[in-house]
């Protein structure tokens, strides 16, 4: 069997007219035709295009015979860009109606698109659907009202789980009360691979609530299934006040044997939560591909501190697949910054392609260190927001990793470095044309 993917395409937030509308069924017709009998369509993107009822009425019959019947992945991410709210809330619901039966139906993307109270109660019966697994509702400016409705849609009287993997809800006003309501998901979701609450602010007691849910899940078995944990912006806290969740952190991390991706940016765990969360992670045999501590308070104030923990995994098969690693506003100085830099370039991390700094006060010295030991692997160095790295050193580390992305802070170079370039290569050229003509 043929998979089809139709995507609408064209210019992002363009408002669909009929005649639009008319064109892409002729070209989904086209597609699927030559795609020859017995194609199934299992991805449909309408993402980022505006969709009002008129235009999607053109559509309606053709979705519903070729696309409900196999579709998979449901992409409406920002489809109702700029519309009156009335007007979007009825695209909201021309779109539900059609899929609302889908059989197969187990990714839905709808970020980017104001899912207030009354949107998130018109799509209930798509997040009820028995087969989804994957939801993103990203950046959509979901409320704790919203988070009622979606525990409502995921658990009703009588149901204990989901079948959910990936849940997406980053980007959003949730606050305490939303992640309240969202942590009675996580509990009740064992089969979690996927969770990302990026900026959706949850304070210390939501922060408690959803990491109580992932501590639960832990407890009741032998290893976790996640894969992603996005918990950046929450307020974890280092263990010192009643209210903190360090200790529910710690026990969800030891059971994350898959774990390839952990971003515990801002969560304030300081230096001695910072070894702690590494330990664990040690502990549980994750391989992670990308580390984000960033602005986590890890200081380099006494000998056992989360730099020294940090840098130990870099060794193990933990932290040696590492392909991003973000330290920024960590005030890790020149001495923390010489550490760091030192045990990537011992430990040769020639997998590690992204590499932050941004904002740890870093000066000559950790300057110096980045030019001595050069990680030939990178293909971004952010060093942004460092104001007291010096212009020559900061000139070194732009013509050393040329091909790379190195980020400064503003005004730190003044010179012209492609016109001197340019300068470089034409004398370059002239002393090859004079060797040239000697050979001759």
């Amino acid at each position: 069997m043929t998979s089809v993917t139709l995507t609408v395409g064209g210019d992002r937030n363009t408002i669909m007219k009929v005649a639009d509308a008319e064109q892409i069924l002729s070209r989904f017709q086209q597609e699927l035709a030559q795609a020859g009998e017995g194609a199934k369509v299992e991805t449909l993107n309408i993402s980022c295009r505006v969709w009002k009822e008129e235009t999607l009425n053109v559509l309606v019959d053709f979705l519903v015979e070729k696309v409900v019947p196999s579709i998979r992945y449901l992409n409406m991410d920002d489809v109702i860009a700029s519309l009156e709210t009335s007007i979007g809330l009825q695209t909201i619901r021309v779109l539900t109606g059609i899929f609302k039966n889908s059989p197969r139906l187990t990714r839905l993307d709808s970020s980017d698109n104001a899912l207030g109270e009354r949107a998130a109660e018109i799509m209930r019966p798509l997040f009820c659907l028995p087969t989804l697994k994957e939801l993103r509702l990203v950046n959509d400016g979901m409320s704790a009202e919203v988070g009622v409705k979606l525990v409502e849609a995921f658990l009703p009287e009588g149901r204990e789980t989901t079948s959910l993997t990936h849940l997406y809800l980053g980007k959003n006003q949730l606050g305490t009360g939303g992640a309240i309501q969202i942590a009675k998901i996580v509990r009740a979701s064992p089969d979690l691979e996927y969770f990302s609450y990026r900026g959706s602010r949850p304070l210390k007691d939501g922060t408690k609530a959803l990491l109580e849910a992932f501590a639960a899940l832990a407890e009741g078995t032998e290893k976790l299934k996640l894969v992603k944990l996005d918990i950046n912006d929450t307020t974890v806290g280092t263990g010192e006040e009643d209210d903190d969740c360090i200790e529910e952190l710690i026990t969800t991390l030891k059971k994350c044997p898959h774990l390839e991706n952990l971003d515990l940016g801002e969560a304030m765990i300081g230096p001695d939560g910072t070894a702690r969360v590494i330990q664990a992670i040690t502990e549980s045999g994750a391989k992670l591909k990308s580390l984000g501590l960033g602005s986590v308070d890890m200081r380099v104030e006494e000998a056992e501190n989360g730099v020294d923990a940090l840098c130990e995994i870099f060794t193990t098969d933990t932290g040696k697949h590492l392909e991003e690693l973000v330290l920024e506003n960590n005030e890790l100085e020149d001495e923390g910054t010489a550490i760091i830099i030192q045990a990537l370039a011992t430990a040769r991390m020639s997998n590690l392609k992204t590499l932050s700094l941004a904002d740890n006060m870093i000066g000559e010295d950790g300057a110096t260190a980045l030019v001595e030991h050069k990680i030939d692997s990178l293909q971004v160095l952010d060093l942004s927001s460092n104001d007291d790295i010096p212009e020559e050193l900061a000139i070194r580390l732009v013509r050393m990793y040329k091909g790379c992305q190195v980020l400064l802070a503003d005004d730190i170079i003044t010179q012209d470095l492609d016109e001197e370039e340019e300068n470089d290569q034409a004398v370059e050229d002239l002393s090859g044309m004079l060797s040239q003509q000697k050979i001759s």
